[in-house]
């Protein structure tokens, strides 16, 4: 039984289902047959408690079923008391109101006032109900169908390809870092490259500095400045990893190889041209030392 009962639960949570359409809408009929006018004391807190536990539960269900994800109880019970006091705040005009709406019923002619009132909230409650289900809803399951659909995009999507690399960091006197801007690339990035099979990253940094801009550099006094993960410059879902050193400056920085410009580059600049690498990663750790 504990399972029926858990799914019968859940239903009459879900502002989406059709029993807590028909349930609720049943329920905003049922009391508006009755008559506070004129009822005890006791009978008005009655009424008054009824309408506040219609109005939290109908919160409820629908703060429920318009979260993406799962709400807990003690979140729920506030919303449930907030809502449940709020509507015992208003419940005397809205009291007042229904008795206006009776007696201009009953002047015009209508000889079951209470009928009329129940079955237009029952069908207010429905319409409603059903227009947040068509405008909500674009399968059976719901937004749950939908957010279910997007992670199953998500999860089938091609894993992001990794691009291993070294970098160097050069600065000059004013604290400027050199940037090298690749033939038929579009952003400046840091002068390094991809390892050959059996280097250190030290010796790829080394190598592929040497290379591109026609300096030796002294692995000894590079500074390993840290490993950094961010999306690929040029290539399109792919992720760099690089292991990015510092090295003192050294006098005859030159365009060679694949390079087609320099630039030094302020560490404060967040120029549109820079690798993501640079603008996101190493240049705010720059900043911090």
């Amino acid at each position: 039984m504990a399972a029926p009962l858990r799914t019968l639960i859940d239903q009459l949570g879900n502002s989406r289902s059709t029993l807590f359409g028909f349930t609720s809408s049943a329920a905003l009929a049922a009391l508006a047959l009755v008559e506070p006018r004129g009822a005890s004391t006791t009978g008005k807190l009655l009424y008054r408690g009824a309408i506040g536990a219609v109005a939290a539960w109908s919160a409820v269900a629908a703060v429920r079923s318009e979260r993406p994800q799962p709400v807990t109880g003690n979140a729920l019970g506030v919303v449930a008391a907030g809502v449940a006091v709020a509507t015992a705040a208003v419940s005397p005009l809205g009291e007042r109101l229904d008795a206006k709406l009776v007696d201009r019923l009953l002047d015009g002619g209508v000889r079951r006032p209470r009928t009329v009132l129940a079955a237009a909230n029952a069908a207010i409650s429905l319409g409603v109900w059903e227009l947040d289900r068509r405008t909500t809803a674009t399968d059976p399951a719901g937004a749950d169908a939908s957010i279910a659909a997007t992670e199953a995009a998500a999860a089938e999507a091609p894993p992001r390809s990794k691009i291993v690399v070294s970098a160097v960091v050069l600065r000059d006197e004013q604290g400027r870092v050199l940037s090298v801007r690749k033939r038929g690339t579009q952003r400046f990035m840091f002068p390094g490259g991809k390892p050959e099979p059996g280097e250190t990253t030290e010796q790829t940094a080394v190598r592929e500095v040497q290379e591109e801009l026609g300096i030796d550099l002294d692995v000894a006094e590079l500074t390993h400045l840290g490993d950094f993960e961010t999306d690929a410059a040029n290539e399109p879902n792919h992720t760099v990893v690089a292991s990015v050193f510092e090295h003192p400056f050294v006098e005859g920085v030159a365009v060679n190889a694949e390079i087609d410009e320099l630039e030094w580059i302020a560490l404060d600049s967040d120029r549109a041209d820079l690798a993501p690498l640079l603008r996101d990663a190493v240049f705010p750790a720059l900043r911090e030392r």
